[in-house]
Protein backbone atom coordinates (compact mmCIF):
# COMPACT_ATOMS: atom_id res chain seq x y z
CA UNK A 1 0.00 0.00 0.00
CA UNK A 2 1.40 3.45 -0.87
CA UNK A 3 0.80 6.58 1.13
CA UNK A 4 -0.39 9.35 -0.10
CA UNK A 5 -2.04 12.56 0.47
CA UNK A 6 -5.08 13.22 -1.80
CA UNK A 7 -7.49 16.34 -1.52
CA UNK A 8 -10.74 16.33 -4.08
CA UNK A 9 -13.33 18.82 -4.34
CA UNK A 10 -16.17 16.86 -5.78
CA UNK A 11 -14.39 14.65 -8.70
CA UNK A 12 -11.28 16.58 -9.24
CA UNK A 13 -7.68 16.53 -7.60
CA UNK A 14 -7.02 19.96 -6.02
CA UNK A 15 -3.42 18.88 -5.08
CA UNK A 16 -2.36 18.19 -9.33
CA UNK A 17 1.28 20.08 -9.81
CA UNK A 18 1.78 19.85 -5.91
CA UNK A 19 4.32 17.08 -5.45
CA UNK A 20 6.08 18.25 -1.60
CA UNK A 21 3.95 16.19 0.99
CA UNK A 22 4.74 19.86 2.91
CA UNK A 23 3.16 21.60 -0.01
CA UNK A 24 0.25 19.57 -0.11
CA UNK A 25 -0.15 19.97 3.75
CA UNK A 26 0.07 23.88 3.86
CA UNK A 27 -2.42 23.76 0.94
CA UNK A 28 -5.31 21.56 2.86
CA UNK A 29 -4.92 23.51 5.71
CA UNK A 30 -5.51 26.94 3.70
CA UNK A 31 -9.03 25.41 2.13
CA UNK A 32 -9.93 23.89 5.29
CA UNK A 33 -9.81 27.42 6.97
CA UNK A 34 -11.55 28.86 3.91
CA UNK A 35 -14.36 26.71 4.20
CA UNK A 36 -15.06 27.49 8.18
CA UNK A 37 -15.47 31.12 7.23
CA UNK A 38 -18.48 29.88 4.39
CA UNK A 39 -21.81 30.80 5.91
CA UNK A 40 -23.77 27.64 4.75
CA UNK A 41 -21.47 25.05 4.91
CA UNK A 42 -21.71 21.41 5.31
CA UNK A 43 -18.95 18.73 5.67
CA UNK A 44 -19.48 14.87 4.76
CA UNK A 45 -15.89 13.48 5.57
CA UNK A 46 -14.97 9.85 4.92
CA UNK A 47 -18.43 8.82 3.08
CA UNK A 48 -17.61 5.60 1.67
CA UNK A 49 -14.44 4.44 3.99
CA UNK A 50 -16.57 3.86 7.16
CA UNK A 51 -19.11 1.47 5.81
CA UNK A 52 -21.64 0.88 7.84
CA UNK A 53 -21.34 4.43 9.39
CA UNK A 54 -21.75 6.67 6.50
CA UNK A 55 -23.82 5.64 3.17
CA UNK A 56 -21.89 6.08 0.20
CA UNK A 57 -22.40 9.39 -2.01
CA UNK A 58 -23.80 7.08 -4.73
CA UNK A 59 -26.21 5.27 -2.48
CA UNK A 60 -27.25 8.59 -0.87
CA UNK A 61 -27.75 10.25 -3.98
CA UNK A 62 -30.04 7.29 -5.37
CA UNK A 63 -32.03 8.19 -2.05
CA UNK A 64 -32.35 11.58 -2.72
CA UNK A 65 -33.95 11.26 -6.64
CA UNK A 66 -36.18 8.64 -4.95
CA UNK A 67 -37.24 11.37 -2.49
CA UNK A 68 -37.49 14.58 -5.40
CA UNK A 69 -39.21 12.24 -7.12
CA UNK A 70 -42.49 12.76 -4.30
CA UNK A 71 -42.51 16.68 -4.41
CA UNK A 72 -44.63 18.58 -7.08
CA UNK A 73 -43.95 18.65 -10.40
CA UNK A 74 -41.69 21.50 -10.47
CA UNK A 75 -39.89 20.95 -8.14
CA UNK A 76 -39.32 17.48 -10.07
CA UNK A 77 -38.99 19.40 -12.96
CA UNK A 78 -36.58 21.93 -11.58
CA UNK A 79 -34.33 18.69 -10.47
CA UNK A 80 -34.18 17.08 -13.81
CA UNK A 81 -33.37 20.21 -15.56
CA UNK A 82 -30.06 20.41 -13.56
CA UNK A 83 -27.13 19.24 -15.90
CA UNK A 84 -24.04 17.96 -13.71
CA UNK A 85 -20.86 16.81 -14.49
CA UNK A 86 -20.65 13.93 -12.29
CA UNK A 87 -24.17 12.26 -12.04
CA UNK A 88 -23.82 12.25 -8.85
CA UNK A 89 -22.20 14.86 -7.24
CA UNK A 90 -23.61 16.68 -4.15
CA UNK A 91 -21.28 19.60 -3.87
CA UNK A 92 -21.84 20.21 -7.57
CA UNK A 93 -26.05 19.71 -7.15
CA UNK A 94 -26.10 22.35 -3.95
CA UNK A 95 -23.89 24.65 -5.42
CA UNK A 96 -26.30 24.64 -8.22
CA UNK A 97 -29.19 25.37 -6.07
CA UNK A 98 -27.62 27.56 -3.73
CA UNK A 99 -26.82 30.18 -6.55
CA UNK A 100 -30.33 29.85 -8.06
CA UNK A 101 -31.86 31.04 -4.69
CA UNK A 102 -29.27 33.82 -3.89
CA UNK A 103 -30.34 34.87 -7.79
CA UNK A 104 -33.93 34.48 -6.90
CA UNK A 105 -34.18 35.93 -3.58
CA UNK A 106 -31.96 39.38 -4.99
CA UNK A 107 -34.41 40.73 -8.19
CA UNK A 108 -35.73 43.68 -8.37
CA UNK A 109 -38.66 41.60 -9.44
CA UNK A 110 -39.39 38.77 -7.94
CA UNK A 111 -40.03 35.28 -9.19
CA UNK A 112 -41.56 34.37 -5.44
CA UNK A 113 -42.76 30.61 -7.66
CA UNK A 114 -39.67 29.85 -8.49
CA UNK A 115 -37.70 30.77 -5.22
CA UNK A 116 -40.43 28.52 -3.22
CA UNK A 117 -40.04 25.81 -5.61
CA UNK A 118 -35.80 25.97 -5.32
CA UNK A 119 -36.31 26.38 -1.38
CA UNK A 120 -38.45 23.00 -1.30
CA UNK A 121 -36.05 21.70 -3.43
CA UNK A 122 -32.73 22.35 -1.59
CA UNK A 123 -34.88 21.51 1.51
CA UNK A 124 -35.48 17.95 0.45
CA UNK A 125 -31.98 17.23 -0.29
CA UNK A 126 -30.79 18.30 2.71
CA UNK A 127 -33.22 16.34 4.81
CA UNK A 128 -32.43 13.18 3.00
CA UNK A 129 -28.71 13.92 3.49
CA UNK A 130 -29.53 14.92 7.17
CA UNK A 131 -31.49 11.85 7.60
CA UNK A 132 -28.96 9.34 5.44
CA UNK A 133 -26.28 9.76 8.34
CA UNK A 134 -28.44 10.15 11.11
CA UNK A 135 -28.29 13.53 12.16
CA UNK A 136 -30.62 14.61 14.40
CA UNK A 137 -30.48 17.73 14.17
CA UNK A 138 -33.54 19.11 15.30
CA UNK A 139 -32.24 17.65 19.10
CA UNK A 140 -29.10 20.01 18.82
CA UNK A 141 -29.01 21.98 21.97
CA UNK A 142 -29.03 24.77 19.24
CA UNK A 143 -32.24 23.99 17.29
CA UNK A 144 -31.18 25.20 13.52
CA UNK A 145 -33.76 26.94 11.73
CA UNK A 146 -32.56 25.42 8.25
CA UNK A 147 -35.51 22.91 7.84
CA UNK A 148 -37.82 25.22 7.27
CA UNK A 149 -39.22 26.88 4.11
CA UNK A 150 -40.82 30.38 4.04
Amino acid sequence: MTNSINFNQGTSSLLEGITEDEKKIEFIESRVSEFFNMKNIYFLFGSGTSNGAIPTMKGMFAKVKTNVSRLDEKQVDLFKNIKLKGEDDFEELLGILYSQKIFLENLSKPKDEELKDCKKLILEIEKTIFNEINVDICKLPLKPNCLKVE
